[in-house]
């Protein structure tokens, strides 16, 4: 459902909210700082902290892959599962058991997979043998882990810090200027926008490229159709590029959203809250843009 009022930045939990890096306080996590947070903290379970973790993951592998941010689109699953049962409570020890419910949601427990066949109940050597032939990079270091437990999830949670800092240099320290939010936009053109830590520039530098781009990268984080999405954003489209005096297309769908002028970036910029608001994310945490002065 739409969500009528923005959620309180105190909501977020704090470990994704530092990871993505606040646009808000204009702050920067040290690099020791942030791996000791991905060691220790829940990055998984449901709601907004599913899409981030997916969003985080899926970049990591086009990182590795050398592709374009956003071509990755894969599921995130868990290795070490929620529920002890069978083998996997036959596995560890009791005192990893005691543990396991504080480690199942660690970044170092989760994947990457498209294979409907995954099933998180199932044992550690039948999840490797899924993931081995993945063809996914992020999963290439399952080949050499034999046994899966506490200890190597902590290990992995390591990396994958690493690995983060690499794809989002400017989470750490000296890592660059901040993108400041401009909310006056009347007489400018915006020249790149930041969703959940990802800076994406506009090659147009109009508003409603703008619009259009974040349209598309909020479709990747959920499971809404772009016609439902649009709908719950109350953002007018079309199937036919006839129907307003000017449109664009939403990336190889063959919907067009209204982009006439009347349309101006005030306009637009609200249709962005509603968008993320549908997501549960946050305008002034999650969103910022760059502009300048025609």
């Amino acid at each position: 459902a739409v969500l009528s009022k923005k959620i309180s930045s105190r909501s977020y939990p704090d470990i994704l909210r530092e990871l993505l890096w606040s646009v808000k306080s204009h702050r920067y996590v040290s690099d020791e700082k942030l791996q000791s947070k991905l060691k220790t903290e829940s990055v998984y379970g449901g709601g907004k902290k599913s899409f981030l973790s997916r969003l985080v993951l899926n970049r990591i592998e086009d990182h590795l892959t050398g592709r374009e941010p956003g071509t990755a689109n894969y599921k995130v699953v868990r290795i070490l599962p929620e529920n002890l049962e069978g083998d996997w409570f036959n596995e560890l020890t009791p005192d990893e058991r005691e543990q396991a419910r504080d480690s199942v949601d660690l970044i170092g427990n989760l994947a990457l997979i498209h294979l409907p066949s995954f099933n998180e109940r199932h044992n550690y050597a039948h999840k490797r043998n899924l993931l081995n032939q993945s063809g996914i990079e992020l999963n290439a270091e399952f080949h050499t882990i034999e046994q899966w437990n506490l200890q190597v999830i902590k290990r992995r949670c390591q990396t994958l810090a690493e690995w983060v800092m690499a794809v989002w240099p400017q989470l750490g320290t000296g890592g660059g200027a901040s993108v400041t939010a401009e909310y006056d936009p009347t007489g400018k053109k915006p020249l790149a926008f930041t969703l959940i830590g990802q800076r994406y520039p506009l090659k147009e530098q109009t508003w409603k490229e703008l619009l259009v781009r974040v349209v598309e990268e909020c479709t990747d984080l959920t499971e809404l159709t772009v016609q439902q999405l649009l709908e719950e954003a109350r953002i007018k489209f079309s199937r036919t590029d006839t129907s307003f005096r000017s449109c664009s297309e939403i990336k190889r769908t063959g919907i067009y959203v209204d982009t006439s002028s009347s349309y101006n970036a005030q306009h637009i910029l609200k249709h962005i809250e509603r968008l993320l608001g549908i997501l549960n994310l946050d305008f002034e945490t999650d969103f910022s843009y760059e502009a300048v002065g025609r």
